[in-house]
């Protein structure tokens, strides 16, 4: 008995090698694999397979989300979906299932088969359907890691770190001659180099999310060390206060803020209305906790029609980039007509995962830009796998978001409460951006945004609240 206490000791807590080197992933995350690669995704996922598979001894954490059951149902069922679309069925089955596949196949140069897949394009489809199943694989191996709330504010450290390291890239980028400057973190000529901030990424949207990321994290830290979302009358009293505490973290407010200078030198107009979104959310969360539990019941649905508001102003003021295109002369394309009639003939499971760029020349004729991806990802998540993955996706981040705000309103430190909301909103800004960008196709941004989904939850998680000294 006493030799099975002294074999479990050691998986109760996450081992500082597995924190160190989870650390040292956030920080390289960004660099060679900020943006879209052919062969540097599957080096990416793979040493992301390797480090779940090194610390899943140590996943034994209770899962402290509501409804961690229905959550794995439903993201089960998005990684088979994908999956199914490379199952070979017969012509007679593809014809019920998918009519309009077989009508694109018998248009391509190709002779005739008897079995096809429901993806018109399986080798895209294969990787595709790879990452989403690591990147889950993580999201619910992150639920489940017994974190502290020490080993929460390391993690989130290391995301600050990232981003001053992407603002002094991309500064050095736009200030030092040469487009070509850290040619091996993105070896492409790139004439907005000198006038935008893109770091390691491929565009300045890229960049723009993951700074904000960033800077909701740390905001969330420094909210936590003035304890601001405790109960009325708690935190700093007065000016004299603010000043001592921003003098004893003064490392986290210089993160804070370069990560917003850089920020700012994106000029990314949909980020920044994103960001107003995602500062008003924080506000109200802060508003929202000073008042006493019997009267945020009535509350809830003020700062729920707040949000909602505020959301749908800032997807309005970026709604002219989900409209229209830039190309290289700066004349605007429209290419919505196309991918309606993409959407309307795979209406249920999709063209397949990661086809779109393979697919659409087929429904443009024309050809008068190279659309290699949709303007955004929620269109082309319709395309590539139907109204039935947007569903299953809906479905996820609904009962994720009623997940994380009820264990969110449960928790009474207000070092837990502040943290959780930092990284709650850094969670948002992802499906936020993608209303106007594709921020999943890149694997550094696919991996944080697991990431801020993952630590959402364990950082208000009970064990966490307990071992609140470590902090």
């Amino acid at each position: 008995m006493v030799s099975q206490i002294i074999m479990a000791k050691p998986r109760q807590f996450i081992p500082q090698w597995a924190i160190r080197s989870l650390q040292w992933i956030i920080l390289i995350a960004p660099l060679p694999f900020g943006f879209s690669s052919p062969w540097l995704s599957p080096l990416f996922f793979l040493l992301l397979a390797t480090w779940m598979v090194a610390v899943r001894p140590w996943a034994t954490a209770l899962p402290a989300i509501p409804g961690y059951s229905w959550l794995l149902r439903f993201a089960t069922m998005g990684v088979g979906l994908i999956f199914f679309q490379l199952i070979p069925l017969p012509r007679a089955w593809l014809e019920v299932i998918s009519p309009a596949t077989l009508n694109v196949l018998d248009s391509l140069p190709m002779a005739p088969i008897k079995w096809h897949g429901i993806s018109l394009v399986p080798g895209h489809t294969v990787m595709a359907a790879m990452s989403v199943m690591v990147v889950v694989i993580f999201f619910f191996t992150l639920l489940k890691m017994p974190f502290s709330l020490g080993t929460v504010r390391r993690i989130a450290f290391a995301v600050g770190v990232s981003g001053v390291v992407q603002v002094v890239i991309g500064g050095g980028r736009m200030l030092l001659p040469g487009d070509r400057f850290f040619w091996f973190f993105y070896p492409v000529e790139n004439p907005l180099t000198r006038e935008l901030m893109m770091g390691t990424f491929a565009t300045h949207t890229q960049s723009a999310l993951f700074l904000s990321m960033g800077i909701m994290v740390m905001a969330g830290v420094l909210a936590a060390d003035a304890g601001i979302f405790g109960p009325r009358g708690t935190g700093p009293s007065n000016g004299r206060d603010w000043i001592g505490i921003l003098k004893e973290k003064r490392w986290s407010v210089i993160g804070l803020a370069i990560c917003i200078t850089g920020f700012a030198l994106t000029r990314c107009a949909g980020g920044r209305w994103i960001m107003i979104f995602a500062t008003v959310i924080f506000l109200l969360a802060w508003v929202y906790i000073k008042f006493p539990s019997h009267q945020r019941r009535w509350l809830r649905w003020v700062v729920l029609t707040a949000i909602i508001f505020t959301a749908m102003a800032a997807i309005q003021r970026a709604r002219p980039q989900l409209l229209t295109a830039a190309t290289g002369q700066k004349t605007f394309v429209r290419y919505t007509e196309p991918m309606k009639n993409m959407a309307s003939d795979f209406a249920v499971l999709g063209t397949g995962a990661g086809s779109f760029g393979a697919v659409y020349p087929l429904y443009d004729e024309t050809l008068r830009v190279h659309m290699t991806h949709a303007p955004n990802d929620w269109r082309q998540m319709v395309i590539e796998t139907g109204y039935l993955g947007m569903l299953i996706l809906i479905l996820f981040m609904l009962l994720y978001a009623r997940g994380v705000l009820l264990l969110w309103d449960g928790r009474r430190n207000p070092r837990v409460r502040a943290m959780g909301a930092g990284w709650v909103i850094a969670a948002v800004l992802t499906p936020g951006f993608a209303f106007f960008h594709y921020p999943f196709r890149v694997p550094g941004l696919l991996f944080f945004a697991a990431l801020m989904l993952g630590m959402a939850v364990r950082a208000m998680a009970r064990s966490g609240e307990e071992n609140s000294r470590a902090f």
